[in-house]
């Protein structure tokens, strides 16, 4: 099994149920209900596999097992992607999304709180996933409470082969962030993150050691600024085609280092232009499917 993705540490079961308030019956009508694997670091490695690779993918969940812990081994089981636990939180995180047909739907979710007394044997735990040198380190959703994980697997990899996605509670921790980024190879963030970073333009981030930066901005496309080099990309929208947004950047990122298999810096601009226009065409079929893990295989695309 290819084991060059390593991802974490975001991870929960989804609880997916789909309805019509158009009825006007006094219990509304399920259309649909699902339990599926997701966090924005199950997301990029269901995306990762969907694209023909095989990540393992690193997750922290509860100390002691919850209910919660019942729907995510359902939900491992039926995702099929290789999973490693971090016992680390008082409890594990879920979500429960309410798709209402007739109208937008909002996530809601509860993550696990870290228990510090666990972080040091969760450290070492994190970085016997990643031995090779040359396996690219994937962190997403990532807390200030949680760098030590993200330093612990980092640590040991080869230049190219580290990627962050922070929290934007984490983007501003300023002196936690700045400390992550020395480590890291390509950033990916937001229009929202990049604004609590104080919006530096990408190139300027290049100075921390980061190679590659890269600010998506929806349906407005995005930025990347690659070892200095302006890189451009557009947003692929299906016009008539109703959108969920939830998971649509996680896909993005996942479609996107799907198409690596050397390290980040040795990549072209017009390797990454070309690379950043698939994992547009990714995110754009993604938001047609409901569910944030929920997403295309590289044959429907």
């Amino acid at each position: 099994m290819d084991k060059r993705y390593v991802v974490g540490f975001s991870v929960n079961p989804e609880v997916v149920a789909e309805f019509d308030t158009n009825m006007g019956d006094e219990k509304l009508p399920l259309l649909d209900f699902r339990v599926d694997l997701s966090g924005s670091s199950a997301d990029v490695a269901i995306a990762l596999r969907n694209m023909g690779r095989s990540p393992l993918l690193i997750g922290v969940v509860g100390a002691k097992e919850g209910d919660e812990d019942l729907l995510l081994r359902a939900a491992l089981k039926r995702s099929a992607v290789p999973f490693h636990g971090l016992n680390l939180l008082d409890r594990t995180s879920m979500a429960l999304l309410p798709v209402d047909r007739s109208g937008k739907s909002r996530v809601v979710g509860r993550r696990g709180n870290v228990l510090p007394e666990l972080m040091s044997e969760a450290e070492s735990s994190a970085a016997s996933c990643v031995a090779d040198p040359e396996t690219f380190r994937i962190a997403t959703g990532v807390r200030s409470c949680e760098a030590r994980l993200v330093h612990a697997m980092f640590r040991g990899s080869a230049p190219g082969y580290r990627v962050l996605n922070p929290n934007i509670a984490l983007c501003k921790e300023k002196e936690v962030f700045l400390r992550l980024l020395r480590e890291t190879d390509m950033l990916v963030v937001n229009e929202h993150e990049h604004q609590e970073m104080g919006m530096p333009h990408p190139s300027e981030l290049h100075d921390f050691g980061v190679a590659t930066v890269l600010v998506t901005r929806a349906i407005r496309g995005g930025y990347c600024s690659h070892q200095g080099v302006g890189v451009h990309y557009d947003a692929v929208v299906y016009p008539d085609a109703k959108t969920y947004l939830p998971g649509a950047g996680d896909w993005f990122l996942g479609g996107l280092l799907s198409t690596f298999d050397g390290a980040l810096n040795d990549a072209s601009p017009a390797f990454m232009k070309e690379a950043l226009c698939f994992a547009a065409t990714v995110a754009g079929k993604k938001v047609t499917m409901s569910g944030a893990g929920n997403g295309p295989t590289k044959t429907t695309l």
